[in-house]
């Protein structure tokens, strides 16, 4: 038998060898250059099917779910990415004039005396958001609302939202104050209605108001629940202030 030993000049050549394949693979080999300082292949990709040149962007856009990886089909070249549906439908604007008459505290109170076939019932966890409400009194609030597409929970709709999203706490107080106003007193509410819940995500709450029609009674409800609480339904109606 006879015994082959390499050369140091061998194992140098072949450790060159070795880099050059990889240079050549770097765009699509993976695990190529997973290091600091360097945006590996994996990334590489997804900025191409994205059609980004900053690979945090690309990274962003994967991480809150507008993108999602494929998954590989044998035999086929398919892109390392594919858009998601958007989760969140975008509607017009609405601005509320605020009743400066409108004392928030008095009116969001659980209130189960039927006036007008109306009543209320309101989550002692609100408690917490009047608490925050210490700016002055707005004179208007425009918000933004958008329809879920798909039911999903608060942590992925707000990751969808834009950036500093949550309403003010005392913008949000007057608007709701002046908008359960108008319902008790029999008016049609621009923010309110009777179709699909109102969610609005307010000092790290989300904020819940719906209604349920009891015996021709319009029995609403302003529940207060920490995020993912409450599993959110497709067709409910999401608040920002952007």
């Amino acid at each position: 038998m006879t015994t082959v030993i390499a050369s140091a000049s061998d194992e140098r050549k072949n450790l060159r060898a070795t880099k050059l394949k990889e240079n050549e693979m770097s765009d699509t080999f993976v695990t190529a250059q997973v290091f600091p300082g360097k945006t590996n292949a994996l990334v590489k990709n997804m900025m191409k099917a994205m059609g980004l040149n900053d690979p945090n962007e690309a990274v962003d856009a994967f991480n809150c779910g507008k993108w999602q990886l494929t998954k590989v089909a044998s035999g086929k070249v398919t892109p390392i990415v594919q858009a998601v549906e958007a989760l969140l439908e975008d509607m017009e604007s609405v601005t509320v004039v605020i009743d400066t008459t409108v004392d928030p505290t008095k009116v969001l109170k659980t209130d189960n005396t039927t006036i007008k076939a109306f009543s209320l019932w309101v989550d002692d966890n609100f408690a917490k958001i009047l608490a925050k409400a210490k700016g002055n009194v707005p004179t208007s609030v425009t918000i933004k609302p958008r329809r879920l597409k798909n039911g999903s929970n608060d942590r992925k709709i707000k990751d969808a939202l834009p950036k500093d999203h949550e309403v003010d706490p005392t913008e949000f107080v007057y608007m709701l104050a002046t908008e359960l106003k108008k319902v008790r007193a029999g008016k049609q509410s621009s923010v309110l209605a009777k179709d699909r819940r109102r969610l609005f995500y307010v000092a790290g709450f989300v904020v819940s108001v719906y209604i349920y029609l009891n015996f021709g009674i319009s029995e609403w409800y302003v529940i207060v629940s920490k995020l993912d609480d409450n599993k959110c339904r497709a067709e409910d109606i999401v608040f920002s202030c952007n």
